[in-house]
Formats: structure tokens, sequence, C-alpha cells
């Protein structure tokens, strides 16, 4: 598979929504039954993403913030904010976007395209036309901890190590 072959457009109609399953329940449960229905009442983005016309992956985008809720304790939301603003102490969160869902189609899984979709979130986030982002964040689960780390996520606390889903974000002027 080519993936520079992939066309990813904005969902625009419902009839859209057919013949795609992932294999991961919530994903398909929330693209059949909520991602409509959130497009068009401005929650989120959806994209559709094809592969010569065939419907191969799908991802949505939010507005996020990253605040001191998300971390654990004052010394860590320190380190956060140091990390990445180490001359400025005063701030109180950080913008974000955040990745609510992506799914590859089962038939198409396992030949680089969440990857490819992540690299084109972070570079189109960088240059969003309507406000900015410093942090691409999701609520990963389990399951897909070792790709988001890989693509290079991080856990922002390790409060949430025992829970099947955990907060990881990128920092869109890292490297």
């Amino acid at each position: 598979m080519n993936l520079a072959d992939l066309k990813i457009r904005k969902l625009v109609s419902r009839k859209q929504l057919k013949d795609f399953r992932t294999g991961l329940e919530d994903v398909d449960a929330y693209f059949y039954e909520d991602a409509y229905k959130r497009h068009t009442e401005l929650l989120s983005n959806v994209f559709l993403v094809t592969y010569h016309k065939k419907f191969v992956a799908f991802f949505s985008l939010s507005n996020d913030k990253i605040t001191f809720e998300d971390v654990e304790s004052e010394p860590c939301w320190k380190k956060f904010r140091t990390t990445h603003f180490p001359n400025e102490n005063d701030y109180v969160s950080f913008s974000a976007l955040i990745i609510g869902y992506i799914g590859v189609d089962n038939r198409s899984q396992n030949v680089g395209i969440g990857t490819y979709l992540l690299n084109y979130i972070k570079a189109k986030a960088k240059k969003a036309p309507v406000g900015g982002a410093r942090f691409l964040t999701v609520n990963s689960y389990r399951e897909a901890f070792d790709f988001y780390l890989k693509n290079g996520f991080k856990f922002i606390t390790e409060a949430d190590v025992e829970y099947d889903t955990r907060l990881m974000y990128f920092d869109l002027l890292a490297n």
C-alpha cells in the first residue's frame, strides 16, 4: 500500500459511515453511533480516510487543554510546566487538540496507516488555521499504549498507571 495515495476528507454525510470495523468495540460504537452527531454539533471534527476510494480509517479531533487536574501532584505539574515552558511559572493550562478516536479498518491494519495519520495530524496541528495548540492529547486504551509511545507520545502522569485508559500527550514543538 502506498500511503501517499491516502485521501483525507472531513465527514459530510451520515451515509459515509458504512462498512467499517476496527475490531475494537468502543471505537466501532463511536463511529456508528456518535461520530456524525458530535461532528454536526461542532463538538469534534471527524475525518474519513480512503485508499483508492475504499474506506480504510477515520479520526476525530476536538479542542482540549492540559491542566493541573490532569496530573497527580504539584511537583508533577511543576515538572511538566518547566519542561515545556522553563521561563514561565504562572501558566494554569496549555492548549491542546485531543485525538478523540483514531480507527483503522481491520482489513487495512498493520500497514502503517495509524502512524501515517498521527504524522498527518501533527503536521496539520502545527498549522491550525483558526486556533493554536501546543500539544496533542489522547486518552489511550491500554492496547494502544505502545503505538502512541512509538510515535512520540508520553504519559502525562503515573497516577493512572493501573487504569485501562491513560492520558498521553505529544509536544508539537518536539522533533
